[in-house]
Order: C-alpha cells, then sequence, then structure tokens
C-alpha cells in the first residue's frame, strides 16, 4: 500500500513537473494573454458607466403617537377622525408608488437627461453641471427615447442632430407613443430661449453661462427625453425599500444611478413628498370637517337670528309673561328631545348618503368620516378604513399586474365582501335610526299634547324660546368643534420623519467592481493558454509523454525512444541519431533485465495500429543487440506490409514466405548476413498474395523458430499490427517478450486501453510497451564516446553522458554467462 501511495505521489509529481514544463514553454503565450485581458479589464472598466448606490432613511410612527388629526393637545373633547394603526408593509408599497414617484420625477425635471459621448463608445450621464438645460413645451409633439445630439454654432445659436435607426414620438392629440421603424436622419438649426417647433419635437434650449464649453472639449453633447410611464417602470426597478430590522418601523430606501446627486436629489424629494402627502391627507380631512361644520353654522346661524327676532317681537307686542313650573318642565323636555332628534336626523341622512354612495361608487376617498357628525361606530370606520385600504391595494396590483391578474381577482372579491358588510351594516343603522325618530316624534307629541294644554300667551313664549334655545345649543356646539378642529390642523405635527438624508453608500461606485474585474482579467489570462496546452495534448486524444502512459496503464515501459529528425530524409530506418541510439540501448539494457535467461530468446515487437514505428523499432534493436556483440537474427513476419527489405535495400528472390510454400527446403536460403552489422542476419518476406494466416500457421514457421533458436542470442520477429488483423493471435504464443510500440503524439489513449483488454483476455506475460517519437529535449541522454568496433559487433562499454547520467557496463561475453 505504501508502494502504491509513492506511486501515486510520483505520478502527480511527474505529471505537474511535465504541465509546468509545458507552461514554460508557452510562457510568451501567458504573458500575451494576461496582457490582452488587463487590457481588456481596464477598457471595460472605462467604458461601463459607473453605477453608484444612495440610500436614506425614514421613521415612521405605526401607532401614530403623535397624535390623531383633529385632536389638539390644547382643547379637550375634540372628535377624532378614521385614524388607525399603519401597516408598515402598506407604506412601503406606498413609497414605490406609480404616483408618488411620478410627482416626484416631474418636480425634479427628470423627463430630460444630459449625457456625452466620447471617443465614439464611452457614455457618461450629467446633472446639473452641463451647458444648457431643455424645456418641454406641453401639449406637443415629443422624440422619446431618443438620443438627440446638440452642438453650439454661434453664442446664440445651435444645432439639433438625431441618427437613430428607429425612433419614437408621443402624439400630442392622442398621447400614446409612436413607433417609427425606419431610420432617422434629421439636422436642424434653432436659437437659445426660443421656441424650436419641429413634427419631431418642441421645445426650448437654455444656455448655461456658468459652463463653459471647455469643460467638454472632445466630446458629443445630446440629451434624451423620456417616456414618463418608462421613466417611472426604471426607477420603481432601481428603488429599493426595505425594513431595517423585524422589530423596527425604520424604512431604508435605495437607489441606485449613474450620478450620485441625482439620485440624492431624487431621494430626498421622494421622502419629502410622501411626508407632504400624509400631512395633506390629514389636512383633506381636517378641512372636510371644517366645510361641513362651516355649511351648517351658515344654516343654522339664519334659523337662530329668525327665531331670536320672533322671540323679540312675541315679547315687545305681548305683556310680561312667566312660565309656570308645568311649562318649564315641558319645554325642558322638550327641547332635549329636539337635540336628539336633530342629531338623529343628521346621523340618518349621513347613513342614507353614505349607503347611496357606498353601491354606486367603487371608492371611499371623499366620503365624510362618521365622527364629524358625531357619529361614533367602530365597526363603521372599520367597514370604510378596509374598504379605502383594499381599494388602493387593488389601484396598484392593476398597474403592477394587470387588471385580470389573479391577486387582482382577489382584492376584488375581498372588496365586495366588505361593501357587502358595510351596506349591511348601514342598513341596519338606517333601520335602527328611524325607529329611535320614530320613538322621539311619539314622545314629542306627548309633550306638545302638554303644551297645547296651557295658555295661550305661555304657549307661544314655549314654543318661541324652544326653538331659540335649539338653534342656540347647536350653533354653540359646531362653532366649539370648528375652532377645536382649526386649532388641531394648525398645531399638527406629521409622524413621520426623515432619520438619514440621501447619501452615497461607500467610497466607490457598485458597478464596474474594479478589483473583481482585474482579477478575472488575471484569472482568465492564466485559465485561458492552460486549457489551450491542455487541449492541445488532449484533444486529438493522442498521449503526451510517458506520464500520461503510466497514469492510463500499468502495463510497463520499457523505454522511451527518441525521434530522429533527420530520418525522415534518409531511405533506411536504421538511425544514426546519438540520443535515438542511447534510447535503443536503454531498450536492450531493459529487456536483458527483464529475460535473464539465456534460453528466452524471441522477441516479438509489434503495434496496435500502422505508422508507430515498429519495423524501426525492430530493426534498430536487433542493429544494436548485434553492435553489442550478439547474434541477432531479425525475422520481417508482417505478410500484409512488409518493409524490412525496403529499407535494407535487398529484393531477395528467396524469403520466408517462398520458404513457408515449401518452395525451399533450407532455411540458409533465406537468412543473409547485413553488410555492416556481421552478427545481425535477416529473413525478410514479401506482401501474401492469399491469406496471411496460410504462412503463420504452417508448422514449419515454428519448426524454423525452434531450429534457429540454437544459432542466435536473440530472435527479433517484426509482427503484423494488432489492431487492423489477428494476425499477431497466431504469433504471439511462439514469443518470450512482446514489446507494443506506441508513438508520441499518434497512438490514441484508446488503443492503450485495448492493449490492457488483449494482456487480461489472453493473460500475456512478458507484455511491455516501448515509446516511439520522443522528443529528444524531453529525454536526459547525454553525448557517448564509444569506439568503432562497437557497431562491428565487438564488445565496448557505455560511458557517463554528459548530463551525468550513470550508464551500466553492457558486456557481451557476461550477459551470455548469466
Amino acid at each position: 500500500m505504501k508502494t502504491n501511495q509513492v506511486d501515486r505521489q510520483t505520478t502527480s509529481e511527474l505529471n505537474l513537473r511535465e504541465f509546468m514544463g509545458r507552461v514554460w514553454k508557452y510562457k510568451f503565450l501567458y504573458l500575451l494573454s494576461l496582457i490582452f485581458f488587463a487590457a481588456i479589464g481596464v477598457a471595460y472598466i472605462k467604458w461601463v458607466p459607473p453605477v453608484y448606490e444612495v440610500d436614506t432613511s425614514i421613521l415612521i410612527d405605526t401607532k401614530s403617537n403623535a397624535r390623531a388629526m383633529s385632536e389638539s393637545q390644547y382643547v379637550d373633547g375634540s372628535l377624532r377622525l378614521i385614524e388607525t394603526e399603519k401597516n408598515l408593509y402598506n407604506e412601503m408599497n406606498i413609497l414605490q408608488s406609480v404616483d408618488l414617484i411620478q410627482h416626484t420625477l416631474e418636480d425634479l425635471n427628470y423627463q430630460v437627461s444630459y449625457h456625452t459621448k466620447k471617443n465614439g463608445i464611452i457614455h457618461r450621464e450629467h446633472y446639473k453641471d452641463f451647458p444648457f438645460t431643455v424645456e418641454l413645451v406641453s401639449k406637443s409633439n415629443q422624440l422619446i427615447n431618443t438620443p438627440v445630439y446638440l452642438s453650439f454654432t454661434t453664442n446664440d445659436s445651435y444645432r439639433v442632430s438625431v441618427d437613430a435607426d428607429n425612433y419614437q414620438v408621443r402624439n400630442r392629440i392622442s398621447g400614446k407613443n409612436e413607433l417609427h421603424e425606419e431610420a432617422l436622419l434629421f439636422s436642424k438649426n434653432h436659437q437659445f430661449d426660443k421656441a424650436a417647433e419641429t413634427d419631431l419635437y418642441t421645445i426650448i434650449v437654455h444656455r448655461n453661462e456658468d459652463i463653459p464649453l471647455s469643460d467638454y472639449e472632445g466630446e458629443e453633447l445630446y440629451f434624451i427625453i423620456h417616456d414618463m410611464d418608462d421613466l417611472v417602470r426604471s426607477y420603481q426597478n432601481r428603488l429599493s425599500v426595505s425594513q431595517t430590522e423585524v422589530q423596527a418601523s425604520i424604512i431604508n430606501l435605495t437607489c441606485q444611478g449613474e450620478v450620485v446627486q441625482k439620485e440624492t436629489d431624487f431621494l430626498d424629494r421622494l421622502t419629502e413628498n410622501y411626508i407632504y402627502d400624509k400631512l395633506e391627507e390629514r389636512n383633506q380631512i381636517a378641512n372636510s370637517k371644517i366645510n361641513f361644520i362651516e355649511q351648517q353654522l351658515a344654516n343654522i346661524s339664519d334659523s337662530l337670528h329668525r327665531a331670536e327676532r320672533s322671540l323679540e317681537r312675541f315679547k315687545q307686542t305681548a305683556d310680561a309673561v312667566n312660565l309656570t313650573q308645568t311649562g318649564a318642565n315641558a319645554l325642558a323636555e322638550y327641547q332635549d328631545l329636539e337635540s336628539r332628534s336633530s342629531q338623529s336626523e343628521m346621523n340618518l341622512n349621513y347613513y342614507k348618503s353614505l349607503l347611496s354612495y357606498v353601491q354606486d361608487s367603487t371608492g371611499n376617498s371623499q366620503v365624510v368620516a362618521p365622527s364629524v357628525v358625531g357619529i361614533e361606530d367602530a365597526l363603521l370606520n372599520e367597514n370604510l378604513l378596509e374598504l379605502k385600504r383594499l381599494n388602493s391595494d387593488l389601484s396598484r396590483i392593476q398597474f403592477l399586474q394587470g387588471e385580470k391578474s389573479p391577486d387582482a381577482e382577489v382584492i376584488k372579491h375581498q372588496i365586495e365582501s366588505t361593501r357587502a358588510s358595510l351596506e349591511e351594516n348601514l342598513k341596519s343603522l338606517i333601520s335602527s335610526t328611524t325607529l329611535a325618530l320614530s320613538n322621539l316624534g311619539r314622545r314629542k307629541g306627548q309633550i306638545e299634547q302638554t303644551i297645547d294644554m296651557l295658555p295661550t300667551r305661555e304657549k307661544n313664549l314655549i314654543n318661541y324660546q324652544r326653538k331659540t334655545k335649539l338653534f342656540e345649543n347647536l350653533y354653540n356646539y359646531l362653532s366649539q368643534e370648528l375652532a377645536k378642529t382649526n386649532i388641531a390642523q394648525a398645531e399638527d405635527l406629521s409622524d413621520i420623519r426623515v432619520i438619514n438624508h440621501a447619501r452615497m453608500v461607500g467610497d466607490d461606485a457598485k458597478v464596474p467592481q474594479k478589483e473583481l474585474i482585474m482579477a478575472l482579467a488575471l484569472l482568465l489570462g492564466l485559465l485561458l493558454p492552460s486549457l489551450f496546452i491542455y487541449t492541445r495534448g488532449e484533444s486529438d486524444g493522442s498521449i503526451d509523454g510517458i506520464n500520461m502512459v503510466e497514469d492510463i496503464t500499468s502495463i510497463p515501459v520499457l523505454a522511451q525512444i527518441a525521434t530522429d529528425p533527420k530520418l525522415k530524409k534518409k531511405d533506411t530506418i536504421l538511425s544514426d541519431h546519438w540520443q535515438t541510439k542511447e534510447s535503443i540501448r536503454d531498450l536492450h539494457a531493459n529487456i536483458k533485465f527483464f529475460l535473464p535467461n539465456y534460453w528466452k530468446k524471441v522477441i516479438a515487437v509489434t503495434s496496435n495500429v500502422p505508422g508507430e514505428g515498429k519495423s524501426f523499432v525492430a530493426s534498430n534493436l536487433a542493429m544494436t543487440m548485434a553492435s553489442a556483440g550478439n547474434s541477432v537474427l531479425l525475422i520481417d513476419a508482417d505478410f500484409r506490409n512488409p518493409t524490412t527489405s525496403r529499407h535494407l535495400g535487398v529484393n531477395p528472390n528467396k524469403n520466408l514466405s517462398t520458404y513457408l510454400n515449401g518452395w525451399i527446403d533450407s532455411t540458409d536460403e533465406i537468412i543473409q548476413t547485413h553488410e555492416k552489422y556481421r552478427k545481425l542476419d535477416y529473413i525478410t518476406t514479401t506482401a501474401a498474395s492469399t491469406n496471411p494466416h496460410r504462412y503463420i500457421q504452417n508448422p514449419r514457421f515454428e519448426f524454423m523458430l525452434i531450429g534457429l533458436k540454437d544459432e542466435y542470442d536473440h530472435i527479433i520477429i517484426d509482427c503484423p499490427a494488432v489492431g487492423l488483423v489477428s494476425d499477431y493471435l497466431l504469433l504471439f504464443h511462439l514469443a518470450d517478450i512482446h514489446l507494443f510500440v506506441m508513438k508520441h503524439k499518434f497512438t490514441k489513449r484508446s488503443h492503450l486501453e485495448e492493449i490492457e483488454k488483449f494482456k487480461a483476455k489472453r493473460n500475456v506475460e512478458n507484455l511491455y510497451l516501448v515509446l516511439n517519437g520522443v522528443p529528444g529535449k524531453k529525454l536526459k541522454h547525454g553525448y557517448f564516446t564509444y569506439d568503432s568496433s562497437i557497431d562491428q559487433g565487438g564488445p565496448g562499454i557505455v560511458g557517463q553522458g554528459q548530463n551525468g547520467t550513470d550508464k551500466s557496463v553492457v558486456n557481451v561475453d557476461s550477459i551470455k554467462s548469466n
């Protein structure tokens, strides 16, 4: 287990070392990539308009502890209007309502925005500090949502130009936006401070003398007239309203935009308008009560004057009359009944008016509160307040979601339910009030009968005093209420106040985030070259280095064969490149290590597909073994694509094919000796004209190998490729060691997997891999000095490489003795 861990750790280190080597190879690619993406990051930061965040916070007294409207802190006994606990979430929605936002935008004249364009791509918005301002002429056509460029021609004139692929015009008659799909190319001169009227727009441009044009040198100036509905929706999306804490009644408002001052002005004016609207709503309630009382006072004042004049005339024309105790009691009781009857009649009229309004209307914003007329009915107040809230919610949801949205339908059902409950309540109140009036009228009739039995002069005096007292009491009561309401309105304070005025959040823009963008640029600058390096080695599925081979398969790799850069220009496959020779010697040494037994001599060299260099490895291995003093026989057994005769430059008439066909009896006739390497013999063959299996399965082939083993130290068989045909399956049992040749950047990963399956399925022992075509700089061989007698087959010693790599002493005689 420890060995496996060490192997995995070593493999990981090798993989990392190889990858870092490839990184160093492409270091200039990394440098260019980093510069490129850093430049893109800087350009993006300069190009993207900055977006800043501003916020403000307000405190809402949800309990209305400040004071209910019309309740004075100096006058006792004042009446309350409809005033209940505020719903914090309703107030948050009101802050984002269309009406409030539109009112704020109109106050600030945000329908026109001012911009500059630099270098043709960098757009920036400006606010207040601009060389001109645009005034829109109402009830006229306006070119909306389209950049309108303005350039100064003289001190008194300017030129307007428009170049757009499509444009929109708000029609002054229909009030709708008309989209024109065609391109617009327009230019015209106008005078400052004078109306510029065209079919596209009607505006008045005022020059700002305090802002010099030199501040905008090299920049194009333009303005945009925004559609108010689109502008309101834009600010609704940008405005965030949230509760600071669950238990707190502090609301935080956040807005984002390009210009800090513009957004702070918007939030400040928004909260100002919100507070003003709340006070105005309370003032409207108070004014409604004042108007009602003043109307009643005007009517009662006339009646009171007439009653007083009638009483005065009666006293002047008649002798002095004193009321008896019976008359005085009757008068007092009648006055009380009259007062109660008047109040009941007022209530009844209010109930009937309210019932008619509820049945015929969809709102209740103009309904006079019950407390104004002295009605203290909690259920009626609650129903009216609920109906008002539901109608407000319905208007908001219909704007945001549409009239047919599910939420709107639910609220409509709630409104109908609340209206039905209110109607039932009003009908019940009308019925009970009518009954009370009837009882009061009956009792008044009884008192009148008592008064009728009094003397005529006393009876007339009672009637005059009764009317005068009634109107006097009503007049005094309403005068007191009017005074209380006026005092309460004068001293009214808002129950909403600003905690923090609008200010920028943080020290820099929220967008673009410079540190994040540059970090991403650095990451991309490193990542893309790394992906390129990785995919370059992995995209074609080919193996790249011995580390990848060891990661894929557990089959040992005996050697890495260095590529010979000059070999393609030669007619032979025998290499004289020093690194190639050294890597072949490594292969020879490793074979000696894995095949120490003298009688195991047959080496089968194959590959998965043609082109991987099996014939190259077989020929050069045979040459190297012969140079080391071993007697070697090289057999070309690839009956489909024989190459040995072509590469050796021979074309014998007698070869392996003629021997297996039985045309030749002795193997001596087909064995030839190499001209240079005297210990290297070879048997060539020709392409089979019939099925190659007939040659490979011929018993003469196996008998030939058995007979030749006693004559040679090594027999190397150049076999057909395994992946295309099954020829090798008929040969592999004759070999003592199996060498599968792979080629760097050529052999596929799947080929290694096929070799792994082949070994497991056939239970092949002594199967090893040889990695061919490896670039010399990936190997650590130095150059070696050896006597030319080595190439002639004599024994020799492999010395130490230039880079200090130690090599073993290879002696032919000592190997044979083993």
